[in-house]
């Protein structure tokens, strides 16, 4: 099969499995440069590299991975760059998906993209967390060496209907992880309080390392209540806007992992306008179920899911007839909201007629 035009950007020490590299490696057989940035790599990661293609880069600097990502970027042939670890490995349609926004034209207006991380327990596969997570960009981005490994590029993200499974870590080590990485945060934001993106990745972490708890659950709640507070008191510019957006994203995961619906809708309804959700019949069945008198919210996101969706029309593999059965559900509950929905106005029930109208042609 015919390859992108894309840079593989992929990373790799002499502490990262072994045992993952193959099915890694493969993952990104699509791209049609693969990059190869080697910090004392093991003699069978060196040779596996050479075996699946790679161009083979020793890095010799300090022990960083967003220096060792800056300083591979300069062999990078290619405008559109794929980054994986050696821990990760793409989903068998990424190929797929790709190709078919790449074609259309869709990856000329954006300098990065967000697809869905899933790490995953490396000795039993088990799913521990999930999250958005910028992996695809254009030319021009830079990482910066403090927590988290923030990314610095101009503009807005979108998000890309494909997975990213990642295997690091054991469970143990993964909810240790997170705790350093909330001490570093915190850390940042007691030095910067108006920092709204290490703010946004201590929602992150804890998040990760235990939503589940009520006392960590009100913490999260709290420090999105600030990022909220601080949005509304800057320009709505799109870096500000894109903090927002994966900020709320965070948020419902949270949310999900406790049971709180109710406060992520009453979060997120003062800014239906601002943030592009991914398309997740899930979500916006917890806005139609958390609180039914949110009804706006409720239709206003389920039209957005459709709207969304349909700007993936592009992709025509199997994977979109999963996509497709939930644009089916969507609308259906769509219908059911107005059929139940009370009005009391001539307004309002002309307003009903029109949706109803509406939906029947989608």
């Amino acid at each position: 099969m015919k390859k992108l035009p894309f840079t593989a950007l992929f990373h790799n020490c002499a502490s990262d499995p072994e045992d993952i590299l193959p099915h890694s490696m493969t993952s990104v057989w699509f791209c049609d440069q693969k990059l190869f940035i080697s910090d004392n790599s093991t003699p069978k990661a060196l040779e596996l590299a050479e075996r699946f293609g790679f161009e083979i880069h020793e890095y010799e600097g300090v022990d960083s991975m967003s220096a060792r990502r800056n300083w591979g970027l300069q062999f990078a042939n290619h405008d559109i760059l794929l980054q994986c670890d050696s821990d990760e490995v793409y989903d068998w349609d990424a190929h797929h998906v790709l190709r078919a926004f790449y074609e259309k034209g869709e990856m000329d207006e954006l300098n990065d993209y967000a697809v869905m991380l899933y790490n995953l327990d490396r000795e039993s596969g088990n799913l521990m967390s999930t999250t958005p997570l910028e992996r695809i960009f254009r030319k021009g981005v830079k990482w910066d060496k403090l927590v988290q490994n923030k990314l610095i590029v101009e503009g807005d993200a979108k998000f890309i209907p494909i997975g990213l499974n990642h295997y690091g870590y054991e469970r143990a080590n993964h909810t240790w992880k997170q705790w350093n990485r909330i001490k570093l945060n915190e850390d940042e934001v007691r030095k910067d309080p108006t920092d709204m993106h290490a703010r946004m990745y201590l929602v992150n972490a804890l998040t990760v390392a235990g939503a589940g708890s009520p006392l960590v659950f009100e913490r999260i709640n709290a420090h999105v209540q600030i990022i909220a507070d601080q949005y509304n008191e800057c320009p709505k510019e799109l870096g500000h806007k894109k903090i927002l957006q994966k900020t709320m994203r965070f948020f419902f995961c949270a949310c999900m992992a406790i049971g709180r619906f109710e406060n992520l809708v009453d979060m997120v309804t003062p800014y239906m306008e601002d943030i592009d959700f991914v398309p997740d019949p899930n979500y916006w069945m917890y806005f139609c179920n958390a609180n039914l008198k949110r009804y706006e919210t409720a239709y206003f996101y389920g039209m957005k899911f459709i709207e969304t969706l349909d700007g993936f029309n592009s992709v025509k593999e199997n994977v979109e007839v999963t996509t497709q059965d939930r644009r089916g559900e969507v609308l259906e509950g769509l219908k059911h909201l107005l059929d139940k929905r009370e009005y009391v106005t001539k307004e309002e029930k002309k307003w009903r007629y029109k949706q109803k109208k509406m939906l029947e042609k989608l």
